[in-house]
């Protein structure tokens, strides 16, 4: 559907012309802010004199002369006198913590078979394991005659038949 052209008031030109003058004016000055600056003389070198000493003008150097306080310095006493550096402390070893207490393995050894042990674990699970086979989160180190030494993170633990 297409619907009659709405005539727009003079108010809306009005808020038009603004705009468009803002815009302008924000325009001109930020090309004014980034612009060289406009030099109203050139610059004339004279040509250097090679053959003399550069020499500072007597005029140039500072020297401190009446009764204020020199800006240059700050007063003695905001410092006060120089103190001598205190030796540093010496350092000690901190101790090393020592590692948790490892918990013994839930194992039972129930019976030894000439090379091979027979395990169970707490739910009962049957294991049959030989020298230098791991087991849960043990490591078995060796097979006696009626024990067993496993290893867990590098601590032995020993096993007997029944216990």
């Amino acid at each position: 559907m297409l619907r009659p052209p709405q005539h727009r008031g003079p108010l809306f030109y009005l808020l038009v012309l603004a705009t468009v003058s803002i815009w302008g004016y924000v325009a001109v000055q930020v090309v004014r802010y980034w612009a060289p600056p406009a030099i109203a003389t050139p610059f004339v070198t004279a040509p250097l004199a090679v053959d003399t000493p550069a020499q500072t003008p007597k005029q140039a150097r500072y020297a401190y002369t009446g009764d204020f306080r020199d800006p240059f310095t700050a007063p003695r006493q905001w410092f006060g006198p120089p103190r001598q550096a205190a030796p540093p402390a010496p350092r000690t070893a901190r101790p090393t913590p020592k590692p948790p207490p490892v918990a013994p393995p839930q194992l039972h050894l129930r019976a030894v078979i000439g090379s091979t042990a027979m395990l169970h674990d707490a739910q009962g699970t049957a294991f049959f394991v030989h020298v230098g086979d791991s087991i849960l989160t043990a490591r078995l180190l060796e097979i006696h005659a009626d024990s067993v030494i496993l290893s867990v993170q590098q601590q032995p633990f020993t096993l007997k038949i029944n216990s």
